[in-house]
């Protein structure tokens, strides 16, 4: 004897996945908003460039918009991909809002991705401004040390402009 018909278990087979479906999804809504932000932070920061970290570091920026670390850690994917105006939009808003943490990445990527060697310089005196006494290592570099080779071989090389400019 059959106690359901073929309909019967189509229809409860039904309401189990929209059951399951849908505690999946208040589980989903409730880990997107409510969880702790700190662990939500790691999971977007490792999945960077995905749709998933884009989402999990907008709702970050909502709920915390003063958080310069968020905005930082969601310019890296742009400026990995070479989207450098979206990149430092976002980090300038890290910069504004935390500027000893943030002026070293900023210099380093004008440094050495754009050879924007003004702005990096620019971004390297005010960091050093912020910081005195202290060495500073942005992304494990001593730029002291590239800012001192630089003006080593930049200088004689003005001083040459200089001379040949006044002997015409």
């Amino acid at each position: 004897m059959i106690f359901f018909n073929y309909e019967s278990h189509l229809i409860i087979f039904n309401i189990l996945i929209i059951l399951i479906s849908s505690s999946t999804i208040v589980y989903v809504l409730f880990f997107l908003f409510f969880s702790d932000p700190n662990r939500r932070f790691e999971i977007a920061e490792k999945r960077q460039g995905q749709l998933y970290s884009e989402l999990l570091f907008n709702i970050l920026l909502k709920q915390n918009p003063s958080n310069a670390h968020v905005w930082m850690e969601k310019s890296v994917a742009y400026n990995k991909n070479g989207n450098y105006t979206k990149g430092f939009k976002l980090l300038n808003k890290a910069v504004e809002l935390s500027p000893e943490e943030n002026l070293g990445y900023r210099g380093w990527l004008r440094l050495v991705k754009l050879k924007d060697y003004h702005g990096a310089i620019k971004d390297f005196v005010e960091l050093d401004g912020l910081t005195p006494g202290f060495v500073d290592y942005p992304w494990g570099e001593n730029f002291n040390n590239k800012l001192h080779d630089f003006f080593n071989v930049i200088l004689p090389f003005l001083t040459l402009i200089i001379k040949k400019a006044a002997v015409s």
